[in-house]
């Protein structure tokens, strides 16, 4: 697994924080301010059900993973999604931790894209 970390011109470093053994701690190369840029809930109505992804902070702030936005970005690697075919609807996972690598790989994107 791959980290996106960026150096920014006032050496400034930052990126994703991470879990324990999966990647460098940012926390330890000097002051940290830590801020959630997503999050993923589970939600439940009578019509549909799954972890989405909604996003707090950067370009996509104040909104929830839709399934035309995750179809831009999927690959062989992502999981499959609960509901592939409703574009406008809110993207749906069955597991946690596959959620979980959608968020990344999606923040880690724009990172790399210079949006976040």
């Amino acid at each position: 697994m791959s980290q996106v970390i960026t150096i920014g011109p006032d050496g400034t470093i930052s990126g994703l924080d991470r879990k324990k053994n999966e990647g460098i701690d940012l926390k330890k190369m000097g002051y940290a301010q830590v801020v959630r840029a997503s999050q993923i809930e589970w939600k439940e109505t009578p019509t549909c059900r799954g972890y989405t992804i909604e996003f707090l902070t950067g370009p996509r702030a104040g909104t929830t993973l839709t399934v035309s936005e995750y179809k831009k970005y999927y690959n062989d690697t992502l999981p499959e999604l609960l509901n592939p075919a409703e574009d406008n609807e809110m993207a749906l996972f069955d597991d946690y931790s596959e959620s979980v690598k959608v968020e990344i790989f999606l923040l880690d994107s724009d990172r790399l894209k210079g949006i976040f």
